[in-house]
């Protein structure tokens, strides 16, 4: 009966002791998550704001040249919603509505720089 309890013991003492590094284990990845996630908020917040920045730019440079922002907005909508054009990974379908619907409004004379600067 005493080798029973014993090895009963030892048996319950290695399942604690896997459980506890399991636990730690756990709690390493949960804060590396968390940083993870912390870092990613924070690159986030610095591309909206890069976005804003850029967002604002892109108005000046539309105004001097006489292109109606908001219509060329309107107008690269209409032609996702006809199209189907745009999908969560296709950014790149979104300049080029952009860059030709710009083109359309400005007579054709858009250079098509729009969609090449950083890419």
């Amino acid at each position: 009966m005493l080798g029973d309890a014993t090895q009963k013991l030892q048996k319950l003492a290695t399942t604690a002791e896997k459980l506890y590094q399991r636990l730690n284990e756990l709690r390493e990845q949960v804060n590396e998550l968390r940083e993870t996630v912390e870092a990613t908020n924070e690159d986030v917040e610095r591309i909206g704001r890069e976005v804003e920045r850029n967002q604002v730019v892109l108005e000046a440079v539309a105004e001097q040249q006489g292109l109606d922002v908001e219509e060329l907005v309107a107008a690269a909508a209409i032609d996702e919603a006809e199209t189907g054009t745009r999908t969560g990974a296709d950014t790149d379908g979104e300049t080029e509505t952009a860059s030709a619907s710009a083109s359309d409004a400005s007579g054709g004379e858009a250079s098509g720089t729009a969609g090449s600067s950083a890419e």
